[in-house]
């Protein structure tokens, strides 16, 4: 009797309503040329023809399964997959992303297991159906500088893009590190928590993973802020861990995602609470200058349009909110 092949790498896929563009991701991780793979799709309760078009794939390709989940998020959905993994090592993709080429996967499995590193990546690159995101499609990732090898997460410290990495399975499992239960921003912290564990981690100059940047933006204008807090949790989680974990520029990450949405005041308004925590967190740690702090003070308490701004603060911004601000006054 043949022995099973050991199943060398998990790829966990969460879903939701994705029937659109999933096929693409499952043609791209199905067609690597490592074929000891599991393909783990996390279906968090899809409306749509999203678990048909899984099935699909379970009935030509018995590496694929397919976890059935009530809608929880992404988060929960990731954890599912990891608690069913069996591979050596795991890997995230979006539904909606892909491989760069066939030889992804082989190159990373290869990389971590001649280094030894619990965690391994390369670069990713953006892509967009769309043209005239053209000029907004760029690289990032530990090997864009040219640098291959490896490296500490301490002379590092980027938050994301942890769908380009491969983590030992058995390491994060160890470390009982899990994805927090987050609408939004659920990814960073599980990524920086597994890096400052591992310490080190090898990189590769190359680029292996494909990001889809359509419609993965937020809107802070929207009227409904579950997304939005939760998206400030995280912020406020990763501030904790840069305390926690010594890592200082990760306090810098957050004042940059802080500042992309201060335009919105409503928005502000509702999560005001939220905001000032975090707000006198980067003050505390000594990662924001005052000319720094200033500038984010005047964007929250201001708006693009003269009229707009006097009637949003006297809409929106409280004397509760105004008071906070004033208490934090740089001394």
């Amino acid at each position: 009797m043949t022995e099973p092949l050991l199943t060398k790498v998990s790829v966990i896929i969460p879903v939701y309503n994705g029937e659109r563009e999933l096929p693409e991701c499952l043609d791209s991780v199905l067609g690597q040329d490592l074929r000891e793979i599991e393909v783990i799709c996390c279906d968090d309760g899809s409306t749509d023809d999203t678990k048909d078009v899984i099935r699909r794939y379970q009935a030509e390709d018995g590496r694929v399964r397919l976890i059935e989940l009530n809608h929880g998020g992404s988060g929960p959905a990731r954890n599912a997959g990891l608690d069913a993994a069996t591979g050596t090592y795991v890997a995230f993709m979006d539904a909606d992303d892909k491989y760069p080429d066939s030889g992804t996967l082989r190159t990373l499995y290869e990389a971590a297991t001649s280094s030894g590193c619990m965690v391994t990546g390369g670069n990713t690159q953006m892509f967009s159906d769309d043209p005239s995101m053209a000029d907004k499609l760029v690289s990032y990732g530990p090997g864009v500088s040219g640098f291959s090898g490896v490296t500490r997460f301490t002379d590092y410290q980027i938050p994301y893009g942890y769908q380009c990495y491969l983590f030992n399975r058995s390491f994060v499992n160890a470390q009982d590190i899990r994805f927090l239960p987050l609408l939004r921003y659920q990814d960073p912290g599980f990524f920086v928590r597994v890096m400052a564990a591992a310490d080190r981690f090898y990189a590769l100059n190359r680029t292996t993973y494909l990001y889809r940047v359509a419609h993965k933006t937020i809107d802070w204008a929207a009227n409904d802020y579950r997304k939005q807090r939760a998206h400030f949790a995280g912020l406020d989680d990763m501030l904790d861990l840069s305390v926690k974990c010594n890592l200082p520029k990760l306090a810098g990450w957050v004042l940059k995602d802080l500042e992309t949405m201060t335009g919105s005041a409503a928005c502000i308004a509702a999560l005001s609470d939220q905001i000032s925590v975090l707000i006198a967190k980067l003050k505390t740690s000594g990662a924001i200058r005052r000319d720094q702090w200033k500038a984010l003070l005047r964007g929250f308490a201001s708006h693009e349009d003269d009229a707009t701004r006097r009637r949003l603060r006297r809409q929106y911004f409280g004397r509760l909110f105004l008071l906070k601000l004033k208490v934090m006054r740089w001394k």
